[in-house]
């Protein structure tokens, strides 16, 4: 009767040691989906495109400024994005007349001509030292 007992007892014991293993593993299982299905949720919701904020689609351009967008921390604290009415990124508008004695210059390309990571006042069309002295209206597009 003894071995009998212990028989069944150890069945018992090899019952719970199954089913704790089982109960991990499905924990673990819902865990690791969680997860993932987390982490989908901040890249689709989260984390679109910077562009996206200040630019829109044109058929006959491509993508271009959204007009009077401000941006405070675009590229990061105090770093911000300005464009103005006529989707130059720039603190101000610019009047149709160029004044004279001055030239007009509009720096057009990628992005590192309109100055991602940096503010308005660091692009480089904006801090070349031609464009302080004898030009007017600098236009980052």
């Amino acid at each position: 009767m003894g071995e009998f007992k212990t028989s069944k007892t150890m069945s018992y014991i090899r019952i719970i040691v199954i089913n704790v293993v089982v109960l991990c593993l499905i924990l673990f299982i819902i865990e690791g989906i969680a997860n993932y299905v987390l982490m989908a949720h901040d890249v689709v919701k989260h984390h679109r495109l910077a562009e996206q904020r200040h630019t829109q689609y044109d058929p006959d351009l491509g993508w271009v400024n959204k007009p009077n967008i401000y941006i405070p921390d675009m590229y990061g604290r105090g770093v911000y994005l300005k464009t103005n009415s006529q989707r130059f990124r720039n603190n101000h508008d610019f009047e149709t007349a160029v004044p004279k004695g001055k030239y007009r210059i509009i720096c057009s390309g990628d992005s590192h001509t309109l100055g991602y990571g940096v503010d308005n006042d660091h692009t480089w069309c904006i801090s070349r030292p031609y464009m302080k002295s004898k030009t007017t209206n600098h236009k980052n597009g």
